[in-house]
């Protein structure tokens, strides 16, 4: 700017100058004046304007100074302003809680990791009550802008989808007097674990009682058989004595079962973030049942491709609903059966894994109940197995966890698949902040 301050004095120079010297000229040459004092004129005009010129040049130079003093000091401001967003921004994602920071107009001009989280987007620059459709939320949120509950509120709602969630809002209103700035925060509390734990902790009571009611009962009644008329009678005490050790078999099956099944439920909201080969899993799973399998005559087909997609979850719990589900086409597919494992890539960005077994079928009335917890549709036979009712609901769950899901078609007489859909892995994209003026 200095550099094009100086070329602009020099320029005006050439041209104020060049007139003067020129008009004294024309008025020597015309005789109108002497040839001395038209040049003494010219040179004297020429030297006024030198002056004029270098006055201007000054001029121009401390107002370059003046706009590079300035310039700087905007620059600065924006740096700092610029360290200060990031700096905001780390902290807010720092906080393992979604966050959510709003103007008047319930704008979103803040929004932490936690958030995309928890609702799958970057609400930023979108309006609360899309982001949070609760009305109770949204009527708490105007009472705190308006300043009419005082300048905090605390609201329990839940959020629906695969899994229901229990969660807590909590308001606070800020001081800033300004409409563009930000006016409330929003923090969200995840309560979902805890009103897991209380109600498996009801459940878990009114299962164990029902469900063991039966062996306990079974090994009681035997026991004082053999302390009575059975003292003295060995073949009855070892008959006894078998009935009593499978019972108990039962019972440890019933009980590992519940437990696992409360595990998976404590965890069910909280989406995992592994990345897991299914191919490998669906071979795991049948060298496992490779011992049931060659008990029964059973052989269990497993027709994966190389390319079979990735998938976002956990792989132990993976495992345990191909195992679940490769177990009972074994066990209920009866013997010399075959048990096919059919993966299926589908466009929507799932892929699916369908198990069919050659068993008896299942009656059409049946299946919306199969994923109940001990729900069985012959309860002789499943027991007489070793079933304890709670395989399916432990599928259940686990997918519902993965935010997946799980069909069933079956014909009587037939056989029946059971087909699990999951979402395929993708690669994670870099996430694409707006800041907003504060």
């Amino acid at each position: 700017m200095v550099f094009s301050a100086m070329r602009m004095s020099n320029r005006y120079f050439i041209q104020l100058a060049a007139p003067v010297a020129l008009v004294f000229a024309v008025l020597g040459w015309m005789g109108f004046l002497a040839p001395n004092v038209a040049f003494a004129g010219g040179a004297v005009g020429c030297i006024g304007v030198l002056f004029a010129a270098a006055r201007l040049k000054g001029a121009l130079l401390e107002r370059a100074e003046s706009d590079l003093a300035i310039e700087g000091s905007l620059r600065e401001e924006f740096v700092r302003q610029s360290r200060l967003a990031e700096s905001y921004e780390v902290i807010l994602d720092a906080i393992p809680d979604p966050v959510l920071v709003f103007r008047r107009d319930r704008r979103i001009i803040h929004a932490n990791r936690a958030v995309i989280e928890l609702l799958g987007y970057d609400p930023i620059d979108s309006d609360l009550t899309a982001a949070i459709r609760n009305p109770d939320v949204v009527a708490s949120v105007e009472d705190v802008l308006a300043g009419g509950g005082g300048i905090t509120r605390t609201v329990e709602f839940t959020r629906g989808g695969n899994v229901e969630q229990y969660l807590l809002a909590q308001l606070v209103r800020l001081s800033s007097t300004r409409d563009i700035g930000p006016a409330a925060v929003l923090v969200i509390h995840d309560l979902t674990a805890i009103r897991r734990t209380m109600e498996m902790r009801a459940d878990f009571v009114a299962n164990v009682s029902h469900e063991l009611r039966t062996p306990l009962s079974t090994i009681v009644g035997m026991v004082e058989t053999l302390q009575g008329a059975a003292k003295d009678d060995p073949e009855a005490r070892d008959k006894f004595l078998k009935i009593m050790e499978e019972q108990g078999y039962r019972m440890t099956r019933l009980v590992g079962d519940l437990l696992s099944l409360s595990r998976i439920q404590a965890n069910e909201h909280a989406r995992p973030t592994e990345i897991v080969q299914v191919r490998s899993i669906l071979e795991t799973a049948a060298r496992m049942l490779e011992s049931e399998s060659q008990k029964n005559q059973t052989t269990i087909s497993i027709e994966a491709s190389e390319d079979l997609p990735e998938v976002v979850g956990e792989a132990e719990q993976i495992l345990q609903v191909f195992q679940n589900l490769m177990h009972n086409a074994v066990k209920y597919g009866g013997e010399g059966s075959t048990v096919r494992v059919v993966p299926h890539i589908a466009t929507s960005g799932t892929v699916s894994v369908s198990v069919l077994d050659q068993g008896d079928g299942i009656p059409a009335e049946h299946i919306p109940r199969l994923t109940e917890r001990f729900y069985r549709v012959d309860k002789a036979r499943s027991r007489a197995m070793g079933g304890t009712g709670l395989g399916l609901a432990i599928v259940k769950h686990i997918l519902n966890r993965h935010r997946g899901g799980l069909s069933i078609e079956s014909e009587v007489g037939v056989g029946s698949t059971f087909t699990v859909t999951l979402p395929v892995a993708r690669r994670s994209k870099k996430r694409a902040r707006i800041h907003r003026a504060m």
